[in-house]
């Protein structure tokens, strides 16, 4: 079973790293990414490969970024060189490509970093990470720069809706917080009506269903063996409240479902998972939807 496959029990979904690819960019945040891959793939045993995908790239031009690679690697994982097993060198839209390579090599998790723009610029240029969240076959780890402590060392946050890929998202969240005996926490965010088009007393009513849907949402995964699990209801903004919630608790990780939205629909209207991967004060893992549909429904259409 694959790391992101969700079928049977909580307790019976392993946590199964094969294999890690980190693609870079030669600056200090991708450094950053490719150190968090190598403690992963030294914590679990797996596979690492770096990639580095140039716009520009030419054939004369292989063996020197291959050396710049190599070089990279030796600076910012001197202590882990020997976890990365491949070196890879490509041309073309560095997000696409990881994509293509991520779907072509079986990889069970990407990991990147993010330069975290916003506003105009980002709606302009877009950004690699962003791109791979939405795009990649597998789940996605996005680093948002230095990090004092190793990954999967403190209490996961995980969000959710109580949609399908929120499920996927909470499921592989179990499984990470009993291999590696982490705190779990549960945040559903309502976002509460406008007063003005509802009274007081039925916004109350419908936060007490949320509150009930997160405790059934919690018995639905089966008896959790290892993790202890806190839940939380809040209201207002989703990423918000999430990236609010992370701060205050201190939370390593925060673990999301993804809709994989694309086009003008995207960028207008955009989505928490790519949100928190900009403003989390902590990593961000965000899980993709079709894993779950194709697990529970034989490959046909929902």
């Amino acid at each position: 079973m694959r790391l992101w496959d969700t079928g049977g029990s909580a307790q019976e979904l392993p946590l199964s790293f094969e294999h890690i690819l980190a693609p870079v960019d030669f600056c200090e945040t991708s450094g950053h990414a490719l150190r968090t891959a190598a403690r992963l793939a030294q914590q679990v045993g797996c596979r690492l490969t770096a990639l580095y995908v140039s716009e520009s790239f030419g054939p004369d031009q292989h063996s020197a970024q291959e050396d710049h690679l190599e070089r990279f690697a030796a600076e910012w994982i001197p202590e882990h060189v020997d976890a990365c097993e491949r070196l890879a060198v490509s041309g073309g839209a560095p997000a696409y490509v990881a994509v293509d390579w991520a779907r072509d090599n079986q990889v069970d998790l990407l990991v990147c970093g993010t330069h975290g723009r916003s506003g105009v610029r980002r709606v302009l240029l877009g950004s690699v990470a962003a791109t791979m969240v939405r795009l990649a076959p597998c789940p996605v780890w996005v680093e948002r720069g230095r990090s004092s402590t190793p990954p999967m060392s403190g209490e996961l946050l995980v969000a959710t809706d109580f949609s399908p890929m929120a499920a996927a998202a909470t499921r592989l969240a179990v499984a990470i917080a009993a291999r590696f005996s982490l705190g779990l926490q549960l945040v559903h965010v309502l976002r509460r009506p406008d007063p003005a088009f509802a009274c007081e007393a039925a916004l109350d009513a419908a936060y007490d269903q949320v509150v009930d849907a997160a405790r059934l949402h919690l018995d639905g995964l089966g008896e959790l063996a290892g993790p202890p699990v806190r839940k939380a209801c809040l209201s207002g903004d989703p990423t918000e409240r999430i990236v609010e919630l992370a701060r205050s608790e201190a939370c390593s990780l925060i673990i999301c479902g993804r809709r994989g939205r694309s086009g003008w629909r995207q960028l207008l209207v955009g989505s928490v998972a790519a949100k928190l991967t900009r403003l989390a004060p902590c990593p961000v893992l965000t899980v993709p939807a079709w894993p779950l549909v194709d697990a529970t429904t034989d490959g046909s259409s929902p």
